[in-house]
């Protein structure tokens, strides 16, 4: 897996539709927006609430828990963290509350 920055999700998703560099399950960063994902197939996915032009994470994972979804939430998982890790600490900060706060929401449910 690779990451790659890019300045918005509409420069991020014209890339992975013609870059042969960027491959299935890379990761895609693109900060000024706050928002990360990774190449599923030919489309870039959103791992994080805020999708851009990107395709949202609700929509590909099902009603059923399946072992896709366990791999789709891991995907997300990891490119949210390349985005904390991306970012200064301060920002990672609001971030990573953000999903904790909605982990610990889904827990209770």
């Amino acid at each position: 897996m690779t990451i790659h920055i890019f300045t918005s999700t509409g420069e991020a998703y014209d890339h992975t539709q013609w870059r042969l560099d960027i491959k299935n399950g890379d990761i895609l960063l693109v900060p000024s927006e706050r928002i990360a994902g990774w190449r599923e197939g030919a489309w870039p996915v959103a791992a994080t609430d805020e999708a851009g032009q990107f395709h949202r994470l609700k929509d590909r994972v099902s009603s059923e828990a399946t072992a896709d979804d366990a791999r789709l939430l891991g995907m997300a998982h990891q490119a949210r963290e390349a985005l904390r890790d991306y970012l200064d600490e301060d920002q990672a900060h609001t971030i990573n509350a953000e999903y904790d706060a909605e982990a610990v929401t889904a827990d209770s449910e």
